[in-house]
């Protein structure tokens, strides 16, 4: 007999076989996306071959699996022979409670990407990190999905993604990272990362803003300066070095973009992706009638105890998602 899944939140139970083929190379641009696939109990739908779905937001629907029958469940779960809970984003905290006789569960962990003003800049896409680590039979994980970066200065994505400038043309805004926290709820309790993207550089009024770095792996990535400053990505140990009059990365944050100085005819900054550390903010831009940097991207990040570590940087457009499997 296989125990009922009990989660809070965005959640969704999946019984089904959950097998990602996840890349370990660089994830590439804005649009690419590395979703992971919806399955239903049977395992017939399976998503893309590399066990991801190429969306951008998140399509998963908004269930309490408590809420469930326990006995479809079960039943599932003894057709399929393995489980997973997929999280989608909410915009707060929400819960895992491990199963009766599980003791290590394999998180698929996918940062949200930046926002960008105009479709001639590029933000960010978000990071993927995939890790099995150890667990407690019911123990509660902390899942913490991040959100894509808003469009002009709007608001940073949740769970640290920060705020592009917004003078002139505004920078589009850092994308939020994701990640699973074990033992409390602090940034300190974070056990596995996937970092955020960071924002497009705002355009002025000829080209278009620097490139928001992809967030994911080690660093995230740094990003193009069009003009302005280009942001350093997040690391191991700080964040992300801020481009030009844009705000230095911090632990869990992002840096703001840097507004231009001239109001009416230059670009603001991208914000920083938020991750393990967060990417430094763009700058923007002190010549007339030029853009702004991009945002860097968020670090990822597994602890050492972790098994069967995979991270690659971009590929994930929209918000993030989390799955749980066992």
């Amino acid at each position: 007999m296989v125990a009922a899944v009990a989660c809070v939140g965005g959640c969704t139970a999946l019984l089904g076989i959950h097998e990602p083929n996840v890349r370990g190379d660089d994830g590439g641009g804005t649009d690419g996306a590395a979703d992971a696939a919806t399955e239903d109990s049977s395992g017939s739908d399976r998503g893309s071959d590399s066990g991801f779905d190429s969306g951008g937001e998140s399509e998963e629907t908004s269930a309490d699996v408590g809420s469930d029958s326990s006995d479809d469940v079960e039943d599932s779960a003894s057709e399929s022979g393995a489980n997973s809970v997929t999280f989608g984003f909410t915009g707060a905290n929400q819960t895992f409670t491990v199963p009766a006789g599980i003791t290590q569960v394999t998180l698929t962990v996918q940062g949200a990407a930046g926002g960008k003003c105009t479709a001639v800049t590029n933000s960010g896409a978000g990071g993927l990190t995939v890790a099995t680590i150890a667990v407690t039979p019911g123990e509660m994980l902390t899942v913490v999905v991040g959100g894509a970066g808003g469009g002009c200065g709007v608001s940073g994505g949740f769970n640290g993604g920060a705020m592009g400038g917004t003078a002139g043309g505004p920078g589009g805004d850092g994308g939020g990272a994701s990640d699973v926290r074990q033992g409390g709820t602090a940034l300190d309790n974070r056990v596995v990362v996937a970092g955020g993207g960071g924002g497009g550089g705002g355009n002025a009024v000829l080209g278009s803003g620097g490139a928001g770095g992809g967030g994911g792996q080690m660093t995230g990535g740094t990003t193009g300066g069009a003009g302005a400053g280009g942001a350093g990505g997040g690391s191991q140990t700080a964040g992300g070095m801020a481009g030009g009059n844009g705000s230095a990365g911090g632990q869990g944050a992002g840096g703001r973009g840097g507004a231009a100085p001239m109001a009416t005819a230059d670009g603001s900054g991208g914000g920083g992706g938020g991750g393990y550390y967060g990417g430094g903010g763009g700058g923007g831009n002190v010549l007339s009638g030029g853009n702004g940097g991009g945002g860097g991207g968020g670090s990822s990040y597994a602890e050492a105890s972790a098994i069967g570590v995979t991270m690659q940087q971009g590929g994930h457009a929209g918000n993030g998602k989390i799955v749980i499997s066992w």
